[in-house]
């Protein structure tokens, strides 16, 4: 039997000593197994580590191709840049609007802003003014309508007499939840005579045309505003130069004061033009501080043309774009417009037909159908994409970006297709 050199040859300056040596473990025989029976599993560390290590990769690519899954599906989404159809106009044409129907339509508002300015009384004037103000006329006689004439008369308790300028038809009485309504009308009356007299406060007024008739209680006037401006003999009054410059200054500061409250009110999706206001001023003067001094009060009441910017952009668009088709249309800056009213009729609630010059250089642009376009796109590949938005008369141009960068289909959901439009140019 050879020997183990390792025990067998030792070094001449080493020691020989007993080093205990563990026991080693002892090694099992293996255990013949018959058939059907069941072999135990294996405990082995290094058994566990392997397999471990074998079902890792399987594992990671399990997971990327989840994620990749999950991405696709849910994290799906588009962005579409659009660029629509613009076209560069010059405008001087005629614009036709009515109140109703088709073709071009306008809304009225009207805006009513007084002002006043104090200046001093420097010139002597013989002067026979008349006393002005308001009244409201009642019926109370009967359902029927009662007519009154110009110049009927109207009488204060002190017997002072006030006339009407226009003949008058009064409303009769109406039944309300059982109770009679008597009718009425609001209008303007003058003093008989001139003179400070007839500058008389909140008083009733009687008919004496009725005297001796039923009618003389159950029609009657009642003050809407006192009577003023009465005067008679010789006043000092403001120099006519310092009235005709103050009036001329009051009126042009209301009229700047109504354009900004139409900027106001006006809703978003009307538009109104200075040109397209016709605005009535009425001044009148009174005395204070003892004749030393008069007001002049100036009151501008305005009528302004509305027109939706859509219906206006259209009908514009109709006018000066030849392949226009009925698109959606819309103007980049109205601004860079002028409407003005032409001939003779004036703005009012009551005017139907009008027509109007508008002048300028701007830009027109195809409104386009948002929502229309993320629901075509659901599913399409992107070449389709492009072939549709090819196809969508209100778009120049488009740019496409789908997420993930490696899908080519649009989103299953409109929702998650994000349409962008290009910045509307602030000149032509």
């Amino acid at each position: 039997m050879p020997r183990n050199i390792v025990q067998d040859v030792v070094p001449p300056d080493r020691s020989i000593r007993k080093i205990p040596v563990p026991e080693r473990q002892k090694v099992t025989p293996a255990r013949s197994v018959k058939y059907g029976d069941t072999v135990p599993a294996s405990t082995s560390r290094f058994s566990r580590k392997r397999k471990s290590f074998l079902w890792a990769p399987v594992a990671v690519l399990l997971f990327v191709l989840a994620a990749v899954f999950f991405s696709s599906v849910l994290l799906t989404s588009a962005t579409v840049t659009l660029e629509p159809r613009r076209f560069s106009v010059v405008a001087d044409i005629v614009v036709n609007s009515k109140q109703a129907g088709d073709g071009l339509t306008h809304d009225v508002v009207t805006i009513e802003k007084s002002s006043n300015k104090l200046l001093p009384s420097t010139e002597k004037k013989v002067v026979h003014e008349r006393a002005l103000g308001k009244i409201v006329i009642f019926n109370r006689h009967s359902s029927a309508v009662q007519r009154l004439v110009r110049n009927t008369r109207f009488e204060s308790p002190e017997g002072l007499i006030f006339r009407i300028n226009e003949s008058v038809s009064v409303p009769g009485t109406t039944a309300k939840a059982g109770e009679t309504i008597p009718g009425s009308i609001e209008v303007d009356v003058y003093a008989e005579e001139p003179g400070e007299k007839y500058n008389i406060g909140l008083v009733d007024f009687t008919l004496p045309g009725f005297k001796g008739d039923a009618k003389f209680k159950t029609i009657f006037a009642r003050s809407k505003t006192s009577m003023s401006g009465g005067k008679e003999g010789e006043v000092f009054v403001a120099a006519e130069d310092d009235i005709a410059r103050a009036k001329s200054e009051l009126e042009q500061s209301l009229t700047t004061t109504v354009l900004d409250e139409l900027s106001k009110t006006v809703p978003e999706n009307f538009i109104y033009f200075p040109g397209a206001i016709s605005t009535d001023f009425s001044s009148k003067l009174e005395d204070v501080t003892n004749g030393n001094a008069v007001r002049l009060s100036v009151t501008a009441i305005a009528n302004a043309a509305l027109f939706l910017k859509d219906d206006f952009a259209s009908t514009t668009a109709a006018k000066l774009i030849p392949e226009y088709s009925g698109h959606h249309a819309r103007i980049a800056d109205y601004s860079l417009f002028s409407l003005t009213k032409l001939g003779d009729a004036r703005i009012s609630k009551d005017a139907d037909n009008l027509s109007f010059s508008l002048k300028g250089n701007g830009v027109i642009e195809y409104v386009v159908p948002v929502r229309q376009i993320q629901e075509s796109l659901i599913d399409l590949a992107e070449q389709s994409v492009k072939e549709y938005l090819a196809s969508e008369s209100s778009v120049h141009s488009a740019t496409i970006v789908i997420r993930p960068f490696w899908r080519n289909t649009m989103p299953s959901n409109a929702d998650k297709i994000e349409i962008k439009i290009t910045d509307f140019p602030s000149s032509p």
